[in-house]
């Protein structure tokens, strides 16, 4: 009988042994397939076309995802990808189109060329792949400290240093309901960080001295940071994770953010290089038309140091200031998207192309949009020696009206649009040679 259960025993602990490692071995095929997983995820790679890549993003950020665009090739053909941050994770994927096929996702195949993805909410709902939670403003960033530079010397710009901080304060004014004071950055205090939820630095004065007790207070702060332009040089580079030259360039016309290109007036840049990417994200890049350079624009250092390296608008002109605009929620906080716009057709004077126009209002009015004209009556030339009147235009009056019957709306901007240059280019209000 002891023989036996001897035997038995030894039996049994063999068995055990070898469930141990069938188990040990199962155990690594399910992490070897979440890896395989996130790969293959990651390699994703359809896409849709040119035409319905920005209203499929639309589409999917109402929705909660959060997307950006990328070029991509399939079959020697570029289209533009969406690409899909799901789950909350860091993980992005282009879960469009065929390739959801092709790993299983999906029993249907989607057409990657020419048709969209009328389902793809649909497919990424029944298979797990969530938005993330939308994340309000913020409660904890309720006050902010805005520093600014001593004015210019031999000031040609028409803004004083102070002026064009009141311009960013009214920005974030607009879009965040905070308490947000100004001072001088020279008459910064050590400590003041520590009132403040925010600290916004705007170097716009290349040779206005900062003080070290501001330095100091940034580098051991774990409170937000907005640092716009000048000296960031004299912060700690290696926490932050990346590097700023005491240099500058004026190469760099171009700024790529989210796979857009937004043109960029000629300005004082300052020259970064990320030196630790776990750190420090890269946002937005400059980019060097003419040879294809590119370094960054926008950065991110440890979720609380938000860097711009030019000196952004800070009204919305063009489309240079969008980046800057959207990167702002990195320091203020993310909050519920709202889909609200304004359009406005800019400089619709006498000279304007009536029929350009009459083909613009017809466009939105199929789209049912309310447009925005801003309007000058006059319209000047003095070196062709040329003064029209938008009343000897009755055709262009007679598309403003049309404009006005489908409730868009019209608004006076100035009545010549300059001063003595041409109108549209030059200031009503502002002499450039004087100034004043």
């Amino acid at each position: 009988v002891n023989n036996n259960w001897k035997i038995r025993r030894k039996y049994l602990l063999i068995l055990s042994i070898i469930a141990s490692y069938i188990l040990l071995l199962a155990a690594s095929l399910v992490l070897f397939s979440n890896t395989a997983l996130a790969a293959w995820i990651s390699e994703a790679g359809s896409c849709h076309n040119q035409e319905y890549a920005p209203e499929m993003q639309m589409e999917l950020e109402e929705a909660g995802y959060s997307t950006h665009m990328a070029k991509v090739e399939s079959e020697g053909k570029e289209f533009t990808g969406v690409i899909v941050d799901v789950n909350g994770s860091l993980r992005e994927v282009q879960n469009v189109g065929t390739a959801l096929v092709q790993k299983g996702l999906t029993e249907e195949p989607s057409p990657i060329a020419d048709e969209k993805d009328t389902d793809l909410l649909e497919i990424l709902g029944k298979k797990r792949y969530l938005p993330r939670k939308p994340t309000e403003t913020n409660p904890k960033i309720e006050n902010v400290l805005l520093l600014y530079t001593e004015p210019l010397e031999n000031q040609i710009n028409p803004l004083t240093t102070r002026e064009r901080a009141e311009m960013f304060k009214d920005l974030v004014a607009s879009h965040w309901s905070l308490n947000i004071y100004m001072k001088l950055a020279s008459e910064y205090e050590q400590g003041d960080i520590d009132d403040f939820d925010v600290l916004m630095y705007i170097g716009e004065n290349y040779l206005s001295k900062i003080p070290k007790s501001l330095i100091n207070d940034v580098n051991n702060t774990d409170r937000e940071v907005l640092w716009i332009n000048y000296y960031p040089w004299e912060l700690d580079s290696r926490k932050l994770g990346f590097e700023v030259s005491g240099t500058h360039s004026f190469d760099f016309d171009r700024i790529s953010y989210r796979g857009y290109d937004f043109k960029l007036n000629p300005t004082d840049t300052s020259l970064i290089e990320v030196i630790d990417p776990k750190k420090a994200k890269v946002l937005a890049w400059l980019v060097d038309n003419e040879s294809g350079k590119s370094i960054p624009a926008i950065v991110n250092a440890n979720d609380n140091f938000l860097y711009v390296s030019y000196l952004p608008l800070a009204i919305p002109y063009l489309d240079e200031p969008i980046p800057f605009f959207n990167a702002l929620h990195e320091t203020f906080g993310h909050h519920e998207k709202v889909s609200k716009a304004l359009l406005r057709l800019e400089d619709i004077h006498p000279e304007s192309d009536f029929d350009d126009l009459a083909m613009i209002n017809g466009f939105l009015k199929e789209k049912k949009v309310l447009p925005h004209l801003a309007v000058i009556p006059v319209y000047v030339n003095p070196e062709k020696n040329i003064n029209i009147s938008i009343l000897d235009r009755p055709q262009l009056i007679n598309v403003l009206k049309d404009i006005l019957s489908d409730n868009g709306t019209l608004i006076l901007h100035g009545y010549t649009h300059q001063y003595d240059g041409v109108t549209g280019i030059d200031f009503e209000f502002w002499d450039v040679c004087l100034p004043a």
